[in-house]
């Protein structure tokens, strides 16, 4: 996976734009990596100043316009530092110095878990005519599980990949006797 810095910034809280806002504003100026930033820096410092001070205003006064304004002034921060954000990742090209650079946050590393343990136990029970539930202990680090299940006596095994711990099997043969496996998957293992 490759490291790049993150583009959204619409789940932060007013404070937290706010400094992180600042943050990059100060880390992007005069930055050697990335001397053409688009959106210009200039830009971003006003609408951080405009937000900065409609946010203060809107917690003075708490009036429904104020408030209506600061979210206003937000989201044209928002968008603002997202193009700046994907302008750094073009820039960078995957570079982490550059990266590190920017002042933004950069996604997680990728974390392999290696070989992942079997789980201990799984149960089976009858729902319906031809289907039966199947649960499975949960498994660390696991984000999924391939079931597989064959009628006793065939030699091919069908399988389900199953995103929780509990899933249902159908179009089974209802007077016919099946064994079943399991295995812990994800996506980090290695």
């Amino acid at each position: 996976m490759t490291r790049k810095v993150l583009t959204g910034f619409y789940g932060e809280t007013d404070d937290s734009i706010l400094v992180n806002a600042k943050t990059i504003l100060s880390s992007m100026t005069d930055n050697p990596n990335f001397v053409t930033p688009a959106p210009a820096l200039a830009d971003i410092a006003v609408s951080l100043e405009k937000y900065e001070n409609a946010l203060i205003k809107a917690r003075q006064t708490q009036s429904a316009q104020d408030v209506e304004i600061k979210k206003v002034d937000k989201t044209e921060l928002q968008n603002l530092l997202s193009k700046l954000a994907i302008y750094v990742n073009l820039t960078a090209d995957g570079d982490f110095v550059k990266l590190e650079s920017s002042g933004f946050q950069l996604n997680k590393e990728p974390h392999t878990h290696g070989i992942l343990e079997a789980p201990h136990a799984i149960s089976l029970s009858s729902i319906h005519a031809g289907q039966v539930e199947i649960k499975i202990d949960k498994v660390a680090n696991a984000s999924g599980y391939l079931v597989m299940y064959k009628e006793i006596g065939e030699e091919i095994w069908n399988n389900v990949l199953l995103s929780k711990t509990a899933g249902i099997i159908k179009n089974l043969k209802s007077v016919a006797k099946y064994e079943f496996k399991a295995a812990a998957t994800s996506s980090a293992s290695n």
